[in-house]
């Protein structure tokens, strides 16, 4: 899977799947890219996962043919060239709530005259081996936008007029907190928040995306009717707990 083919796709209005990493493990990230994900998202900002654990992630992810994006902890512009330099193809960012930042960081991903990137050794370019190609590619990461809360959705038509913006996800939790109705996703407000980011999102001609943590065949089935096209499915420690829970419950140890 390359970039422009998974842009492709988004294009196309078909959906793509991906793994969800928040343990800082190799054989776990090795065992998680399975046939039909594009891609795998490893979580800097909730988990055990750091910045100096993703060099060896991305190599781990592309070795199966997908792409490694990441989930930002924080916005330090070094950090995030720094991603980029070692693999990152997408950033998903928390919390967006106006086009200021994106607008920013656009800048951060774009070589000169364009914008501000630096321009030296790296993985990407195999440490100067293919530098003319790195540079004359302008390859752009992919940019996911998270919207997390009441004032994200408020600006959504902001947000989603950014040029580097290639589609949202929801972050239903923090959503919902943000509402007033934490983990109530029934709730009317949050319902309405969730229909109208998605109804603006493929207006946009934008994808829209959203995690799918439990009921797989029916959820997956049910956000793919609604017009989602971004679904991570499950994350590693939700996958680990599922099995020792059921484990528990088969062999009678739960109570």
């Amino acid at each position: 899977m390359t970039l422009f083919e998974l842009r492709e796709k988004f294009r196309q209005g078909k959906p793509s799947f991906g793994s969800w990493l928040q343990i800082a493990n190799l054989p776990i990230a090795d065992l998680l890219q399975r046939p039909g994900f594009d891609w795998c998202v490893t979580d800097l900002e909730h988990g055990t996962l750091e910045e100096n654990n993703f060099y060896e992630i991305a190599h781990v992810i592309e070795k199966h043919n997908k792409l490694p994006l990441v989930r930002l902890a924080d916005r330090n512009p070094a950090k995030i060239s720094r991603l980029i330099e070692n693999g990152a193809k997408g950033l998903i960012l928390s919390a967006i709530e106006n086009s200021e930042f994106l607008e920013e960081l656009a800048s951060s991903t774009r070589f000169p005259p364009a914008g501000i990137k630096g321009v030296g050794y790296c993985k990407e370019n195999q440490y100067g081996r293919s530098m003319k190609h790195y540079i004359e590619s302008g390859e752009l990461p992919l940019i996911i936008a998270m919207i997390e809360t009441a004032k994200g959705v408020e600006n959504i038509d902001q947000i989603l007029s950014c040029s580097a913006v290639d589609g949202l996800m929801i972050g239903p939790y923090d959503l919902s907190s943000s509402l007033g109705c934490p983990g109530d996703f029934s709730n009317k407000l949050f319902t309405d928040s969730v229909k109208k980011i998605l109804e603006k999102t493929i207006e946009y001609k934008k994808f829209c995306g959203i995690h799918v943590l439990q009921d797989f065949a029916k959820e997956i089935s049910l956000k793919i009717k609604q017009g989602y096209q971004f679904l991570p499915v499950s994350t590693d420690a939700n996958l680990i707990v599922e099995g020792i829970d059921n484990l528990e419950v088969a062999t009678g140890i739960k109570t």
